[in-house]
């Protein structure tokens, strides 16, 4: 959650005087859930050491748009606009659900 708000601060502070930002962020994701129970698995743990890096931090949080939005607004962003859309994705077939989580592979 620190490293976040510190993210966002370093935009703020980036930005032109009334300057525009855009962000597209995952807030929650079982992906996020089958990462943390592999790290913890003896079996995978070595490998994904350092798994809690790669969890959005709004993954166990009840309202990540009104935290979000909060974090900007404490910061000094204006004019904020924070959506939570809950997305479904279906795959037809095993091999295009495997290409799909190698492609996002953050683990060596």
């Amino acid at each position: 959650y620190y490293f976040f708000r510190s993210v966002m601060e370093n935009i703020y502070h980036l930005l032109k005087e009334g300057g525009d930002m855009v962000l597209n962020l995952i807030a929650k994701n079982h992906i996020f859930d089958i990462y943390k129970i592999m790290g913890q698995d003896p079996c995978w743990k070595n490998y994904m050491s350092d798994y809690q890096k790669y969890i959005s931090p709004y993954n166990y949080v009840l309202n990540p748009a009104g935290d979000l939005k909060k974090i900007l607004q404490s910061i000094g962003f204006k004019n904020i606009r924070v959506e939570h859309k809950h997305k479904t994705y279906f795959f037809n077939n095993m091999k295009i659900l495997k290409s799909t989580f190698c492609s996002i592979k953050c683990f060596e």
